[in-house]
């Protein structure tokens, strides 16, 4: 078996969920919609699936997903709508665990053992990532967000058939060595890696080569954006951060998507990366990833 085959067979065996994990999450999903949508008092215009779910990049075992709520622009506050959007969670999940925040409610429902969590993002939709670069009172658009990065993502997937898998495995190992990246952040760096090294055929350990190399890159201060994305290269105007680091954000392109990173998280993330790409060469997977699959 070559190092392809047996990165292909741990991908397919260890991090696909299965459709019965998807089943479980869009059957909550179904159910937390109609909570919102039968809201008489301040009910959304639109409901959209969000997160990793939604992209189709997914761990298993990570059962969870995010829910946009769109609301009409009236006279009606963005806090009233998240106080009655709070109100109805309280109310039709009388035994979840409700966590509000600045950006979202979490929804935490259990449910024979496994828990299941959905972050609630609301308020006002904006058009375009442009139009989202523009407004005031970001917390009141934001909720567009989650839709452009599912378009986003979406796009690399239409491009690159395999684009999902290389997520998955480096989603993975990231969660293994604790390295301060978000998915999104793993979703744009995978992007740029495939764009700008081309490779081809599909060959698992210098795909993945090719994205640890990309996230030193960007720790040494190339700017990651967006590619296979219809926004013209000059609009693309977020500074770096003062660790020096940059990945714009695809639905907005004046934001940095990592400038809370600091400098020791720069340092960790670049020591992992030659740390994989290391034993990617010695072709050590078992402590690649920290799985007995591969013993």
């Amino acid at each position: 078996m070559t190092a392809h085959q047996l990165i292909d067979s741990y991908h397919n065996e260890c991090l696909v969920p299965e459709q019965s994990e998807k089943d479980s999450i869009k059957g909550q999903v179904k159910r937390i919609f109609n909570a919102y949508k039968n809201n008489t008092a301040l009910g959304p215009k639109e409901l959209h699936i969000a997160g990793s779910f939604a992209k189709g990049t997914m761990l298993a075992g990570r059962m969870e997903a995010d829910i946009e709520l769109y609301y009409p622009r009236h006279n009606v506050s963005f806090y009233q709508i998240r106080d009655e959007a709070i109100r109805v969670a309280e109310a039709c999940f009388p035994k979840a665990k409700i966590s509000p925040s600045d950006k979202c409610i979490n929804i935490e429902i259990e449910k024979k053992g496994t828990v299941r969590s959905f972050d609630i993002v609301l308020g006002f939709p904006v058009n375009s990532p442009q139009q989202m670069a523009e407004v005031r009172n970001e917390q009141q658009y934001i909720v567009t967000t989650g839709e452009f990065h599912v378009e986003y993502v979406k796009r690399q997937i239409n491009e690159w058939s395999f684009y999902p898998n290389i997520v998955r495995l480096i989603k993975d190992w990231r969660n293994v060595w604790d390295v301060p990246l978000k998915s999104i952040h793993i979703e744009l760096l995978v992007a740029s890696a495939l764009h700008y090294q081309k490779i081809e055929p599909l060959n698992y350990p210098e795909c993945l080569k090719s994205c640890f190399k990309e996230m030193m890159s960007m720790c040494d201060g190339t700017v990651i954006s967006p590619v296979n994305w219809p926004l013209d290269d000059e609009l693309y105007d977020a500074p770096k951060s003062d660790a020096g680091i940059n990945i714009i954000d695809p639905a907005n392109p004046s934001d940095n998507m990592v400038d809370y990173l600091d400098s020791d998280d720069v340092t960790t993330i670049r020591r992992q990366a030659t740390r994989a790409i290391n034993l990617i060469n010695n072709e050590d997977w078992r402590e690649l990833w920290q799985d007995e699959f591969f013993d």
